[in-house]
C-alpha cells in the first residue's frame, strides 16, 4: 500500500502498489500478507471502514509511520447490534507496527471463533482500544495502548487474552476481564512484563470467577504495596470484586537459597521492605568467611547444582574480591552490574520489584556454606 504512488486499479506486487489497504484485503488470498508503507489511511485516503481481515491475512507496516484511522459499522453478534470499528479480524490473523486511532467506537475488534495477533502497535484515542468477542482469542503483545476515553482492552464473554510486554497507559480503564474470559497476564514462568500506570478509573479490572496470575507488571504501586480493590475508582490498581489476583513471584522467605547451609541474617532491605533510594546500602551479619557475594535479581534467583541458574537475572553484585573490609554492610557504589561485565550498575528502576541474597563458600571457594533466604524488596516513588 502507497497513499503516493499507489492505485486500487494496479496490482498490488512491489513495484505496482494499492492505493488503499480497503482493496488489498478485497484481493488478498488466504495466507496472504499484505504490507503497508507510512502514511495516514483513512477516509479521505479512500479506505472504507471497517478494515476486516479473513482467511489468515496478515496486516504489517513496513515503514515507521503508517496510520488507520476512522471506523465504519460493524454487526457484533455477540452483542447483537453495530459498533463503530476500525480493524476486524475474522480470522487467523496478524497486525503488526501500526498506528490505530478511531475516537468514535473500537481501534481492533477481535469476532467470535478469531485469533488475533496483535503485536507492536500504537492503539491510541479511541473509545475502546482492543475488544475481543465472545469466543475470540488475542494474543496482544508489545503494543502501546493509550488515550481511550473508556477501555483500554476490553473482552468479553468466553474469550481467551494473552497480555505480555505491552504498555497501558492514561486510558479510563486499562484492562477490563469479563467474567468468563481466561486470561493470561503472567506467570512465574514467564512474567507479563506489560505497564499498567495512570490509568483514570482503574489500571484492571478483573470479573473472572478464578484465581488470575499477574506477576511480573508495573503498576502505579509497587505490587508488594498494592491492595485489590472491589471498586474501579481514582486510578486504582487492580480491582477484583471476585477472585485472587497474584501479583508477585512466591518465594520461601524461611528457607535458605542454597539447601542444606548455614543461615545468614538479613538486616537491610529487609523481606518485603519498601524502600524510595535507587541505590540501597546492603547490610547482613557477618560471615567472617573469605569468599562471599552478595546479589540482587530481577526475578527469583534459581539455584541448580549447587549454583546459581539464572545469572542473566542479576543487575547487582558484590563478591569480597571487591573489598572484605565490606562484607555486612555494602553501599550500592560498591557492586557492579553482573557477573561477566563488571561494569558500575545503574540506579535500581522505581515502580518494580527486586529479590536478593547473600551467600559464602568455604576457604577454598569449593562448596557453599551459609546462605540468607532469598527475599524481596520494592523500590517506590
Amino acid at each position: 500500500m502507497d497513499t503516493v504512488r499507489g492505485s486500487d486499479t494496479l496490482t498490488g506486487h512491489p513495484n505496482t502498489p494499492l492505493k488503499t489497504i480497503t482493496r488489498a484485503l478485497e484481493i488478498a488470498g488466504r495466507y496472504s500478507t499484505v504490507y503497508v508503507n507510512d502514511g495516514v489511511y483513512d477516509q479521505n485516503s479512500g479506505e472504507n471502514f471497517p478494515l476486516v481481515l479473513t482467511q489468515h491475512v496478515r496486516l504489517i507496516a513496513v515503514g515507521s509511520d503508517v496510520v488507520v484511522s476512522g471506523g465504519g459499522d460493524y454487526f457484533v453478534e455477540a452483542l447483537g447490534t453495530f459498533s463503530n470499528t476500525a480493524i476486524v479480524f475474522s480470522g487467523y490473523n496478524e497486525l503488526s507496527h501500526l498506528t490505530v486511532q478511531n475516537d468514535s467506537g473500537f481501534g481492533v475488534f477481535v469476532d467470535s471463533n478469531s485469533v488475533a495477533i496483535v503485536s507492536d502497535n500504537q492503539i491510541r484515542d479511541c473509545e475502546y482500544g482492543i475488544v475481543v468477542s465472545d469466543g475470540g482469542t488475542a494474543i496482544v503483545s508489545g503494543n502501546t495502548i493509550s488515550g481511550c476515553t473508556l477501555n483500554g482492552l476490553q473482552a468479553f464473554g468466553q474469550s481467551t487474552v494473552s497480555l505480555y510486554g505491552n504498555n497501558v497507559t492514561h486510558n479510563e480503564i486499562g484492562v477490563f476481564l469479563g467474567e468468563s474470559t481466561r486470561a493470561s497476564v503472567g506467570t512465574e514462568a514467564e512474567p507479563g512484563e506489560n505497564v499498567f500506570r495512570q490509568n483514570s478509573r482503574c489500571d484492571m479490572l478483573n470479573l473472572t470467577n478464578t484465581t488470575l496470575d499477574a506477576i511480573g507488571n508495573l503498576w502505579d504501586e509497587l505490587p508488594g504495596s498494592i491492595l485489590i480493590s472491589s471498586t474501579c475508582e481514582n486510578g486504582n490498581d487492580v480491582v477484583s470484586p471476585n477472585a485472587l489476583v497474584v501479583l508477585e513471584y512466591s518465594i520461601d522467605s524461611d528457607t535458605n537459597l542454597f539447601p542444606n547451609t548455614e543461615p545468614i541474617e538479613i538486616v537491610a532491605p529487609y523481606p518485603w521492605a519498601q524502600i524510595t533510594s535507587q541505590t540501597p546500602t546492603f547490610r547482613w551479619q557477618p560471615t567472617n568467611n573469605r569468599h562471599v557475594v552478595a546479589a540482587v535479581f530481577d526475578s527469583p534467583a534459581v539455584v541448580a547444582d549447587g549454583n546459581i541458574d539464572n545469572t542473566d537475572d542479576i543487575v547487582w553484585i558484590w563478591h569480597s574480591g571487591l573489598g572484605l573490609d565490606d562484607e555486612g554492610n555494602v553501599s550500592f557504589k560498591r557492586g557492579v552490574d553482573g557477573i561477566q561485565s563488571g561494569q558500575p550498575t545503574e540506579p535500581l528502576e522505581r515502580g518494580r520489584t527486586y529479590y536478593w541474597a547473600i551467600w559464602a563458600w568455604d576457604d577454598l571457594g569449593a562448596h557453599v556454606t551459609h546462605a540468607s533466604p532469598l527475599t524481596s524488596f520494592g523500590v517506590g516513588y
